[in-house]
């Protein structure tokens, strides 16, 4: 019960541990700025690679909710260059690949030049593990003049040294110019493991070709180079290789001291196939000595490192060569027994063989399973895209004809009121012009009636008034005459009340009017 009691107080300490852990990360995180993200995410994914995978994604997932960044375009390449690298660690290389390929658009998207290089150079790390070398060539070489273009020499010969790597894949291919130039444009600021394998793997290429001064030399800068560094690792590795050549070109004496160096090396480093490999030339150089005892025993502790790493391609020449030394030696018995472990090893390297020829083609259905349905998914936004274009511009054409729709039934209401207007305008006019005419007819009336009707009376009132003017007037003509006038005035009185009809007759039409 004790120990219950113990185990549960561990594991929620170590709960609330871990909550303070990312707690404090989260709060370091957020006080991180744009510029310091490459320094930050560097650091993290350091620490993220010691953690199980999903702690480590549930820490990624943290920081891409923590919300608070003022470049969220390069914050979220870092994320996404984070959980590739766990993925990538845990060699789910598919999903590595995706996220990749996002990011890739992502990057080209906003312009982040400098990320869009690092990204492309990792594309082509995966896809040299997929075995798709054209693939990773054509990314890592894009990698490398976007860096060169920037002037970024360090990443640039990085490119350069991962390209050389790959090229040593390829058979029949010249791979010593990509190490000589990652050399000559990164110099010091190439990085240090870099700088002395690039001396190392050209001293591997010279040496391939036969050219033993050329590889030495290299041999031994890099060998100079990991002795100012105190790396004593690739000091033991150079020395081997310094022991192979020398061991090509008959210096036995000389190349035993550096082998056994390497050997050494290679136990103390756990480098176990360096130390296998040194060994097994250790064993030949004794064999050649006439030395059979060392020989076996250099041989036979090479096999045991061999087997440990479990690198079994290098067995089989030592399988051959034991047997060999036991059949010189007439110890039939052991010397069937190791060719019977040849016999079966190659069995299990045939099997194996086929084992990777299926991972490789079960590897390439998948990238092409993936790649197919990226295509049919960019096939299927370029369809929506077309669709939508194709709403949009019916529904713009749609408002436009209603536009135009409206404005003509405006332009109809418009005309109709014009026509209105000039109708009952052409009206008015021809009122106003009946109105003139008849008015023009009284006129003309009034102005007859002045003329005649008006005249003849008033002259006879005149007449009458001067003929009573007489002195020699009888009272009977007076009388006459006082007649003539009464009825003259009568017919004068008539002829007025005429015109004054006349005149309340046009005065009634203007009024109308």
């Amino acid at each position: 019960m004790k120990h219950f009691y113990l185990l549960f107080i561990f594991i929620y300490l170590s709960g609330y541990a871990q909550i303070l852990s990312q707690d404090s990360l989260k709060q370091e995180f957020l006080h991180t700025k744009a510029h310091q993200y490459e320094t930050f995410f560097e650091t993290l994914d350091a620490r993220l690679t010691q953690l199980p995978m999903k702690e480590a994604l549930s820490i990624v997932r943290i920081l891409q909710n923590a919300g608070n960044s003022d470049n969220p375009e390069k914050l979220q390449h870092y994320i996404t260059q984070s959980l590739f690298r766990i993925h990538y660690q845990q060699k789910n290389y598919l999903l590595a690949d995706s996220l990749l390929q996002k990011d890739l658009i992502h990057t080209k998207k906003y312009h982040l030049i400098s990320e869009h290089a690092e990204t492309l150079l990792n594309l082509g790390m995966v896809y040299n593990t997929l075995y798709k070398y054209s693939e990773a060539t054509q990314y890592m070489q894009q990698a490398y003049h976007q860096f060169s273009s920037q002037n970024k020499k360090a990443r640039a010969a990085t490119a350069l040294y991962e390209l050389g790597n790959l090229c040593l894949k390829m058979p029949e291919r010249d791979c010593e110019e990509y190490f000589q130039k990652a050399l000559a444009l990164g110099g010091d600021s190439l990085k240090r493991v870099y700088h002395i394998s690039s001396l190392n793997t050209l001293g591997l290429i010279q040496s391939g070709n036969k050219r033993y001064s050329q590889s030495l030399s290299y041999y031994q800068k890099a060998l100079d180079l990991a002795a100012a560094t105190h790396d004593s690792a690739w000091m033991g590795i150079v020395r081997g290789n310094i022991g192979f050549v020398l061991l090509q070109t008959g210096r036995e004496d000389e190349a035993l001291a550096y082998l056994l160096e390497d050997m050494e090396s290679g136990l103390q480093h756990n480098e176990l196939l360096s130390a296998a490999a040194a060994a097994v030339s250790i064993s030949k150089i004794y064999r050649d000595k006439n030395q059979p005892d060392l020989a076996k025993k250099y041989l036979l502790q090479g096999i045991e490192l061999t087997q440990k790493v479990g690198f079994l391609p290098v067995l089989k020449p030592m399988y051959k060569e034991l047997a060999s030394i036991y059949e010189q030696e007439k110890q039939y018995t052991e010397a069937i027994k190791y060719l019977h472990l040849q016999i079966q090893l190659n069995d299990s390297l045939a099997k194996k063989r086929r084992e990777i020829d299926v991972i490789k083609m079960q590897s390439s259905f998948d990238l092409q399973k993936k790649e197919n349905e990226v295509k049919n998914l960019t096939e299927e936004n370029a369809r929506q895209k077309h669709l939508t274009v194709i709403v949009i511009t019916g529904l713009t054409l749609c408002l436009l004809l209603v536009i135009l729709t409206l404005r003509i039934r405006q332009k109809i209401k418009i005309n109709q009121l014009l026509i209105r207007q000039k109708t009952d305008l052409e009206n008015e006019v021809n009122n106003r012009t009946h109105t003139l005419l008849e008015y023009n007819h009284q006129l003309k009336e009034f102005s007859f009636m002045t003329a005649h009707n008006l005249r003849r009376p008033v002259a006879m009132i005149l007449g009458l008034g001067q003929v009573l003017r007489l002195p020699d007037n009888k009272p009977d003509e007076e009388r006459l005459y006082i007649e003539k006038l009464i009825d003259t005035t009568n017919e004068l009185d008539l002829v007025l009340k005429q015109m004054n009809g006349l005149l309340e007759k046009k005065q009634d039409s203007v009024i109308d009017n």
